[in-house]
């Protein structure tokens, strides 16, 4: 790894550590930020720095490695999975169907009654992976935690943060930088229109 993306795996991996999400879904948040828009760095582009990532956020195991076939289809799940969360619709529903029905899944039923989402192929990393998100996402639409991941709504950010305020109205993954940013370009805007409007 060149010392260029260890600087940016680093300084990635400082930001954005507020608004995270619950413990059952904080996984699910990370591996959908593993396509790091604020710093351009798609961790799947690079099959170390993506093990590594994985294993930070405890994804993986230290042992786990995932083939280039696996991370491929992963890639492909993660994408879909993030365009649902950013704009559901029929074609975003129906992409994301076709992706995750490479990953079978069952219902487990544990000693103590409890039930779990498991993959049918459990010795498959990536249906592993794949499972315990949409395991995720399927709790969280049920108990309404969904609606409260966001991606932040500046452009060149794209950070899914957990939003826990009272209304859910949370726009920005922090005030610093992406609210006050968005904030000043919304000022700017209005002052040129002012400008052309005399």
């Amino acid at each position: 790894m060149s010392e260029t993306s260890a600087q940016l795996d680093a300084a990635a991996a400082s930001e954005h550590v507020d608004r995270v999400a619950p413990p059952d879904l904080e996984p699910l948040r990370m591996f959908l930020n593993s396509d790091n828009r604020f710093f351009g760095v798609d961790y799947f582009d690079e099959p170390d720095r993506l093990h590594r990532y994985l294993r930070g956020e405890k994804i993986l195991g230290e042992e786990d490695r995932i083939e280039t076939a696996g991370l491929v289809r992963l890639r492909a799940f993660r994408d879909a999975l993030r365009a649902f969360l950013g704009e559901p619709g029929p074609a975003v529903s129906e992409t994301l169907n076709v992706a995750a029905a490479g990953f079978s899944m069952v219902v487990e039923v544990g000693p103590a009654g409890e039930v779990e989402l498991t993959p049918v192929a459990r010795d498959d990393l990536v249906a592993r992976i794949a499972a315990a998100s949409l395991a995720a996402v399927h709790r969280a639409v049920l108990d309404g935690r969904w609606a409260r991941l966001h991606i932040c709504q500046r452009p060149d950010c794209q950070w899914i943060y957990y939003d826990s305020s009272r209304n859910k109205s949370a726009r920005w993954c922090s005030a610093d930088p992406c609210g006050d940013v968005m904030k000043a370009r919304a000022w700017r805007a209005r002052q040129r229109g002012h400008t052309e409007a005399s």
